[in-house]
């Protein structure tokens, strides 16, 4: 009876070695002390999105504070995210590559706005603002930020958002602040 027990736990032992190993290994790709404290809103809104298999990657800086405001910000292989509690108590702005082109969305605003405004520029120039978006994200295509085509300079893009509502038709609109702003290399050398 003896033999056959140990047998048996040999061969669940066989049985979940592998993925066992598979688990400590993908936890252990990224570098463990640039993973934020587990009670920081980065790495939960960055777990919860995949974590290193997301479309952020692995961090690559620690979770930095503002010296002068509330909140922090951290860069990924992919993207950078940022607490940007002036926006909302729990909300997340952030920016991330793709082949195509940029990503950049927001989500925990302060209040459940009918539609947001996103001001962007690039190094050296001037805010453009779009208006009137109805959804938490915008996508810009990598053409837009590439200066004369050339895919190997890279070019600093900023971000920010703001939500409004309408009042009325001969009111205007109510909108909040704007979220701190942030930003990322693109495209990556």
């Amino acid at each position: 009876m003896r033999a056959l027990l140990a047998a048996a736990v040999t061969a669940a032992a066989l049985v979940t070695t592998p993925a066992v190993a598979q688990a400590q290994t993908s936890a252990m790709a990224c570098n463990p002390s640039l993973i934020p404290e587990p009670n920081s809103l980065i790495r939960r809104f960055w777990e919860s999105k995949g974590g290193e298999d997301s479309a952020y990657g692995c961090p690559t800086s620690k979770e930095y504070g503002y010296p002068d405001k509330r909140g922090s910000w951290q860069v990924f292989e992919y993207g950078k995210v940022v607490w940007s509690p002036n926006f909302g108590e729990k909300a997340v702005i952030r920016l991330y590559r793709q082949d195509w082109g940029i990503t950049f969305a927001w989500q925990g605003a302060s209040r459940d706005w009918q539609r947001y405004n996103v001001m962007w520029k690039t190094s050296g120039g001037a805010w453009q603002q779009k208006s009137d978006i109805p959804r938490r994200y915008m996508r810009i295509n990598k053409g837009y930020f590439q200066s004369d085509g050339d895919d190997n300079q890279s070019t600093r893009v900023h971000f920010k958002v703001q939500g409004c509502n309408s009042v009325g038709v001969f009111s205007g609109s109510e909108c909040g602040v704007w979220s701190y702003p942030i930003a990322i290399d693109f495209p990556r050398s």
